[in-house]
């Protein structure tokens, strides 16, 4: 999990301004592509990997903003019944969790494409934007 974690860690301390959208490709950016040694095919396995779990996530985005907006009006209103605040709460870590499962699978993936050193560059790099 700690490599996982190192993983997105590097991508978002190697990602420029320009970079910062939440769908950046980190992959196909021609200086991370030189400083990992990215062959082309591993960018494409890593695009696939990507391009192959963007429908599920964002339909997951768009279900935890619906729930995110019924818990909002539920903390607002503070009028429904315990047991009801509490299964809506339920969804909605359920909702959280599984859009953290979904998008730590494709680092994993992602991460899998990469060779030994090239994953130890990510480490590397991970720990010294921890300091």
């Amino acid at each position: 999990m700690f490599r996982v974690v190192a993983c997105v860690a590097v991508c978002l301390f190697a990602i420029s301004v320009q970079a910062q959208s939440t769908h950046y490709k980190w992959w196909l950016a021609h200086d991370i592509q030189t400083q990992l040694h990215l062959t082309s095919l591993q960018v494409k396995k890593i695009n696939d990997v990507f391009e192959s779990t963007l429908a599920v996530r964002r339909a997951q985005r768009q279900e935890l903003d619906t729930l995110d907006r019924q818990l909002d009006a539920l903390l607002d209103n503070a009028a429904a019944e315990d047991r009801d605040a509490e299964a809506l709460i339920k969804r909605v870590e359920d909702a959280h969790a599984r859009r953290n499962v979904a998008r730590t699978m494709m680092l994993y993936k992602m991460r899998k494409v990469l060779t030994p050193e090239q994953r130890r560059w990510f480490d590397t790099r991970a720990q010294s934007s921890d300091r």
